[in-house]
């Protein structure tokens, strides 16, 4: 057994490698400190009767702990080595493109920055390369930052609690950190910042007012640099700061060693981030006060000029929220072109995964600090790096389809077009961002003034109100006592009253005319000169009502933070709180909750008082009230939107009556909700494409890193590294089949030819072929009680049939199958859809049961089914869903023809054969679909538990083809279906026979084919609307759909639309 030293120089005791890999991985799952395994071992020992003695033959209370952290670390140090080792050499045999691999000085001249970005062959770093394939594996460099948000999404963030002890020293270092970026760097940048500041400021155009900017950096700590996070004097590190990409892995950290956040880590980070990316590299930075530090960099020459041009920033998502509305209008990620569905919040899942190190590493070493950090780091970005084609699936499925399905629906449900809704958004940015919408620094500080007073006189309002109150008991219970005692007593009481009265009443005309005074001085007319017509008290009210609005947001939105928080750890997705923080929560909670309900009551009254005063000819919109409980106040949308001060005059519109229209995005609750759908519907369609770009960078670079492993492993100077080698090799191959599990829209991961022999874990293809041997219909015939006779002699078996099939290589032609690519432009909505939202009647397709056409009736449930994104579809959506849209076509000329000569069979048919219904039984239920007359038939099969899965089977009589549709491209699970529909095929056409119907269908030479070779369909639930998808196609005379995904959900609101215009039930 191997064994590793405690130290190099004097190895006078060693541990079992064995072990020491066990305590690796439990401290990369647990953070659990050397102690704890320590003190294991000698419990463990010592039980056995094992004691560690002294020189002097005494017991050693901890003989463990200091030997067992030192070997771990050499241990750790020399791995760390040998991989190094081993990925320089793989690093050589990675191809060289045409373009330089890196930056090698961030000063390097980058392309003309007053022109657009193009697209230009470049490569990361392999540094950046090897920690986030799916980011940094471009292969082309320069995507627009406004159109596709850049190349590159990371995000920034730091953490005070990562502290260090100073007494606990700095110790002997612990090699150089792969991760942290050293502090030469950070202070480099640090000087460069003040340097710039000391400049005069440089003169560029804001896209957000000042006014805006600076009350989101009084919002936020970390744009706060002088604010002490940490106590100087106790800690000499105070904490971290990382680099995210938006899969969440690090890039690099920062450590903090200043009490507050500086701007210079996030300066020191990005340089970085720049030095190894290619001169064409375009990047999106999310920051929790990314309007402050892109204002600062645009301010002073703290970045080069050709690095800023490329750079844009936005707000992380969770704190953008707390920014100025005109803030969110253009730094907000759902709000701002480009970015899809990014989040920013991937450095809290960080710190989260860290947590656990934080106790373990403030009586650390510092030097050991920063080590613990440094392998914490290393194996949290391998964990994640695996994840990748699984987080992609989580992305395409949870983010694109489930949100971008919910976007689509209430984007039709609006009834307003794309191009208002675009027009409307347009308006509205310019008219929030504009200067106007903002009182000047020095209005808002004179009127906390007015606030401040405002509150003495209402305090001094409801004194003289107890004041009057009181006297009025006073003079009543004197009135009503007989002794002279008692009256003298109430008298002098009575007295005193009226004299505190009389000052109390006094002090408040005073307050009151210092009030009217401090406002009059604070010359509103002159700033706001569209005010000056508006009445005093109204403008007033109207300030103070905006102020304390965004005061009312700030509290909330911390308040939301919380919630979630408590929810989040309740319901099992964070980790628990423990009784002492769960408590110290909800005190904190409960402490707040009073003040913000008092703000919102008392905003509520200024919006009572705006409204008494209010006058149609101001033209100033009203604010709304706010609801008082959290829980509402959290869906509504009004609290995100800043108080009007200015009237809307500019920005109405006049009508051909020559009336004034206001502009809709104010005034009309569909316009705003529409617009809110479009925003997030086209975040969904950028997150698309970011998805497959990422999908092509993994591909890109799995098949570049596999050459490059063997090339290594071919090479002679690498023997004595042949077995790390081959662990890379293998963990490629595993990887591979990470990647590959997950359902991606087309299929990226492909071992290359000239390499398939040397991995063991390759991709197995499919054995199903792409045509199927013909087969006769009247072999899969059963015995049924029927008066006809079958041949049992040329009954092939199933395992005979599947055998015939596997040795038929024949593929069909392409032009052989028609797709319809024009299904989702040919979905007209009902002329009305009014009552979308009455789902609780039932509709109703009427049959004709004396002709054999049974009627399809929906249920609310059903309905309900058909209006939800993620809802999986029934038997009644199937064969209720087919009818309707074969009526629908039935109704237009071009598409009859078609749909008149399709039989349309019902989902219980293929159920009927396998449980060997009778004749008359089948005759019953199917004779009303005139299937002997029709050329194609159409029959949705249901596959049952464990695979719940709806498919379908065309006949197309005329050709003798067999279509099947799986929208999960699946051939393995298609034989017993094959058997029971062509078994069905022989039985329908006989029966037909035998009741005298001229059904010419051939029996023998049948082909079958699956329309379908790759994945469709990327979740659980949309199998059943494919199914319906395909059957819309092959009703317009089609053999193939080929609607998109997004226009699926299209597919499922046109039929729930038409499914209401249906009669309702009696």
């Amino acid at each position: 057994m191997a064994h590793s030293a405690k130290s190099p120089v004097h190895p006078n005791l060693a541990f079992s490698i064995d072990l020491l890999e066990l305590y690796q991985a439990l401290f990369e799952r647990s953070c659990d400190a050397v102690g704890s395994m320590a003190t294991a071992l000698h419990t463990y020992y010592q039980r056995r009767g094992f004691s560690i003695l002294n020189k002097k033959g005494g017991r050693l209370q901890d003989p463990f702990r200091r030997g067992l952290g030192h070997a771990v670390q050499w241990y750790t140090t020399v791995k760390t080595r040998l991989e190094k080792k081993v990925d320089s050499f793989i690093a050589e045999c990675v191809s060289q493109p045409n373009e330089p691999e890196v930056v090698a000085d961030v000063s390097t001249k980058r392309q003309d920055s007053s022109a657009e970005p193009q697209l230009h062959p470049g490569r990361a770093s392999r540094h950046l390369q090897m920690r986030c394939p799916a980011c940094f594996g471009l292969a082309e460099w320069g995507q627009s930052l406004i159109e596709s948000g850049g190349d590159v999404h990371v995000a920034l963030d730091g953490n005070f609690h990562h502290r260090h002890l100073a007494r606990a020293g700095d110790g002997p270092k612990a090699g150089i950190p792969e991760w942290i970026i050293p502090k030469s760097d950070v202070d480099d940048a640090g000087e460069r910042i003040t340097k710039a500041r000391k400049s005069k400021p440089k003169s560029y155009t804001p896209l957000v007012p000042h006014e805006a900017i600076d009350l989101c950096k009084e919002s936020y700590d970390a744009a706060n640099e002088s604010k002490q996070k940490a106590n100087a004097e106790r800690y000499d590190d105070t904490g971290i700061m990382c680099l995210v990409c938006r899969h969440d892995i690090p890039i690099f950290l920062a450590n903090i060693d200043t009490p507050g956040e500086q701007q210079k880590y996030a300066v020191a980070l990005l340089q970085e981030l720049f030095s190894h990316l290619p001169p064409q590299a375009t990047v999106s930075s999310l920051y929790d006060v990314g309007c402050v530090a892109d204002r600062s960099l645009k301010m002073y020459d703290i970045l080069p000029e050709q690095i800023v041009k490329w750079l844009r920033f936005a707000t992380s998502i969770m704190h953008a929220y707390g920014h100025q509305w005109s803030c969110q209008l253009v730094y907000n990620p759902r709000l701002r072109e480009g970015l899809g569905l990014t989040d920013g919040e991937g450095v809290e899942r960080l710190w989260s995964r860290m947590r656990r190190l934080i106790g373990i590493e403030r009586s650390q070493w510092r030097s050991r600090r920063l080590w613990l950090l440094d392998r914490q780091t290393t194996f949290i970005a391998g964990d994640l790096r695996e994840d990748l084609g699984s987080w992609l699936v989580r992305r395409l499925r949870k983010g694109v389809q489930d949100q971008g399905n919910h976007a689509q629906v209430q984007l039709w449900t609006c009834g307003v077009p794309v191009e208002t809704l675009r027009l409307q958004w347009k308006d509205q940015v310019a008219a929030q961002s504009s200067l106007r919408a903002h009182a000047p620094a020095r209005l808002k500080k004179e009127l906390d003034e007015v606030l401040s007073l405002q509150e003495q006189l209402e305090d001094i309002e409801n004194s003289i109100a107890t004041t009057k109150s009181a006297i009025g008991k006073s003079s009543k219970a004197s009135k009503a006592s007989k002794t002279s005692k008692t009256s003298k007593t109430s008298k002098t009481s009575a007295k005193s009253s009226l004299e505190r009265l009389t000052s109390l009443e006094g002090h408040h005309s005073e307050l009151k005319a210092d009030v009217e005074e401090l406002y009059i001085s604070l010359n509103v007319p002159e700033g706001f000169p569209e005010l000056e017509h508006v009445g005093f008290d109204f403008v007033r009210i109207l300030l103070m009502a905006r102020d304390l609005k965004i005061n009312i947001r700030k509290r909330a939105i911390g308040s939301f933070f919380e919630w979630d928080k408590l929810d989040q750890a309740s319901g099992g997705r964070a980790e628990a709180q423990g009784t002492k923080l769960h408590q110290h929560t909800r005190k904190a909670i409960s402490k707040r909750a009073p003040a913000l309900t008092n703000s919102i009551k008392k905003y509520n009254s200024y919006c009572e008082n705006l409204e008494k005063l209010y006058k149609k000819k101001w033209g100033i919109p009203l604010p709304k009230a706010l609801p008082i409980k959290l829980a509402d106040l959290r869906e509504s949308s009004d609290l995100l939107q800043d108080v009007w001060i200015t009237p809307i005059t500019a920005l109405t519109e006049t009508s051909e009556a020559g009336s004034t229209l206001k502009p809709l995005w104010l005034t009309d609750i569909d316009v705003r909700n529409g617009i809110r759908s479009m925003l997030k519907l086209e975040r969904c369609q950028e997150e698309h494409v970011c998805l497959q770009r990422e999908a092509d960078n993994l591909a890109r670079w799995y098949e570049q890193e596999l050459r490059a492993v063997e090339s290594a492993l071919g090479q002679s100077k690498n023997k004595k590294y042949m077995v790390l080698l081959r662990q890379r090799h293998r963990f490629l191959a595993e990887l591979h089949n990470l990647w590959t599990s997950a359902l991606l829209p087309i299929e990226r991961l492909a071992i290359p030819q000239d390499i398939q022999q040397h991995s063991q874990d390759s991709f197995e293809a499919d054995n199903f072929p792409d045509t199927i041997a013909v087969l006769a219909a009247e072999d899969f015939l059963l015995e049924v009680d029927a008066p006809h006779e079958v041949s049992h002699n040329e009954t092939l078996m199933p395992e005979e049939a599947l055998l015939l099939d596997s040795l038929d290589d024949d593929v069909a032609d392409d032009d052989d199958i028609t797709v319809d690519n024009e299904l989702s432009s040919h979905l007209p909505l009902p002329h009305e859809v009014s009552d979308s939202h009455d789902t609780q009647p039932h509709r109703i397709i009427a049959g004709d049961h004396t002709a054999g056409v049974p009627s399809v009736e929906f249920t609310a449930r059903d309905i309900h089914r058909l209006q939800q994104p993620s809802e999986r579809l029934n038997n009644i959506c199937l064969n209720g869903g087919a009818r309707l849209l074969q009526e629908l076509y039935r109704r237009i000329p071009d598409e009859a023809q078609h749909a008149n000569d399709c039989a349309i069979l019902t989902t219980y048919e293929l159920p009927r054969i396998r449980f060997k219904a009778s004749d008359e039984e089948l005759w019953r239920q199917t004779r009303g679909s005139l299937y002997w007359t029709k050329n194609t038939w159409i029959l949705p099969v249901h596959r049952p538990e464990p695979e719940a899965h709806w498919v379908c089977c065309v006949y197309q009589l005329q050709r003798q083809r067999l279509l099947l549709f799986d929208s999960l491209g699946s051939r393995k699970n298609w034989g017993n279906d094959i058997q029971d529909a062509m078994t069905l095929l022989a039985r329908l056409t006989l029966i037909a026979q035998k009741h005298g119907m001229t059904a010419n269908v051939a029996l023998e030479g049948w082909s079958v084919y699956p329309v379908v070779t790759c994945p469709l369909q990327n979740n659980d639930y949309d199998c059943g609307v494919w199914v319906l998808a395909f059957i819309a196609s092959v009703l317009r005379g089609f053999d193939h759909t080929g609607i998109t995904e997004v226009a699926l959900s299209r597919l499922r609101y046109y039929l729930f639309c038409h499914v209401l215009q249906l009669p309702r039930t009696q």
